[in-house]
């Protein structure tokens, strides 16, 4: 994508689950982390990329953990961090890390709905400023 998109760049998360071993490989490129939830631990899954699209020689680090059943994987897009409330203070990854320590147990549609429902309770309105995707995935 180099030097096809202009002036533009992506984000973007790649990851391969695996249920046999219930291992998940990985790799973004300028992109929030990954966000794993083991026995009430918040983690982001780190790994080194830069924005797609922006340099030619751009390299992804790919990274592989290995879940537990009942983890929880939460991958989403900056539209929930970079949400503002009426004194333009962002909602930011603290807020959102915090708000997932505190979920407790339930399905991934719950948390998915709870998530959303913090970014647009902090913003005090329904919609966004930017696009919002959230993927949650509970292990067996």
């Amino acid at each position: 994508l180099a030097g096809q998109i202009g002036d533009h760049f992506l984000t973007a998360v790649y990851g391969i689950y695996r249920s046999g071993d219930r291992s998940f490989t990985f790799a973004r490129g300028g992109h929030c982390f990954p966000i794993l939830i083991r026995n009430g631990a918040v983690t982001e899954l780190e790994s080194r990329g830069g924005f797609i699209g922006r340099f030619p020689a751009m390299t992804f680090e790919e990274r592989e953990v290995r879940l537990e059943p009942g983890d929880r994987l939460v991958l989403y897009t900056d539209g929930i961090i970079d949400a503002r409330n009426g004194g333009g203070e962002e909602y930011g990854e603290r807020r959102l890390m915090d708000m997932l320590g505190k979920a407790g147990a339930g399905g991934s549609a719950a948390l998915t709905r709870a998530i959303i429902e913090a970014a647009q309770g902090f913003q005090s309105r329904g919609d966004f400023d930017d696009d919002v995707c959230v993927i949650v995935m509970q292990v067996r």
